[in-house]
């Protein structure tokens, strides 16, 4: 009886061991394993930003109004106008935006380092134009809710954010804001070389993207914009 029992025992530490081995084993997280081009398309279905600051704009500016204890508003929407810092985290806030747009920015840096890892293949062109272009999209959006509104006579004056080109790779990392003058910089260098590889025939669904043949001339005046210091 007493051998019978070390024996059942010890089979199942094995089973234990086996299933710790497995569990150790499996990606502690959601990301795409890229082991080919086939793999960027899903992936930068992520890069989107999916939280907007359309609320935090509105609430904020002449356009919004006190009509009274009646009308039973979201704390979230009584901070934004009346200028507080907002406590909540809500998907609106300013909490939820920020933590959207650098999800976008680390999904969109995971298929840049993917496709250098790759050699940057004429196959992937596509997609690491949409990557670009997403990365600025996501820091355009930080900056223009975080920093002060862009001047270029007084932007390397002001702090910018952090401008985030490589996936984490520690827990813990200390960013540099740098200026803001940068990080508009930075933007525009993204656009630079993301817009030309774009192609619009390379989504499956045009509207979910952004979209050449509709961003063009609005990328290319914030892009002359800053690079001729016209406000």
């Amino acid at each position: 009886m007493k051998k019978n029992i070390i024996t059942l025992t010890f089979i199942t530490s094995l089973f234990a061991l086996a299933s710790c081995s497995d569990f150790l084993d499996t990606v502690p997280d959601n990301r795409i394993d890229i082991d080919g081009a086939d793999k960027f398309a899903p992936l930068l279905v992520s890069a989107y930003p999916t939280k907007l600051p359309m609320l935090m704009g509105e609430m904020s500016s002449d356009n919004v109004m006190d009509n009274g204890a009646q009308f039973d508003d979201m704390l979230l929407q009584e901070q934004l106008y009346l200028w507080e810092d907002p406590t909540g985290n809500d998907d609106d806030s300013p909490y939820g935006l920020w933590e959207a747009c650098y999800n976008a920015i680390a999904s969109a840096n995971q298929a840049l380092e993917g496709m250098d890892a790759l050699g940057n293949p004429d196959n992937v062109k596509a997609q690491r134009g949409e990557a670009l272009i997403c990365r600025a999209y996501s820091h355009f959006l930080l900056a223009n809710i975080f920093c002060m509104p862009y001047n270029p006579q007084t932007a390397d004056q002001h702090l910018g954010i952090p401008y985030c080109k490589t996936t984490e790779k520690e827990v813990f990392v200390n960013y540099e804001r740098g200026t803001l003058a940068q990080t508009y910089e930075q933007i525009a260098a993204d656009i630079e070389e993301g817009l030309p590889l774009i192609s619009d025939a390379s989504y499956s669904v045009l509207k979910y993207h952004l979209i050449k043949r509709r961003q063009m001339h609005s990328l290319r005046v914030f892009i002359f914009t800053i690079r001729n210091g016209i406000r």
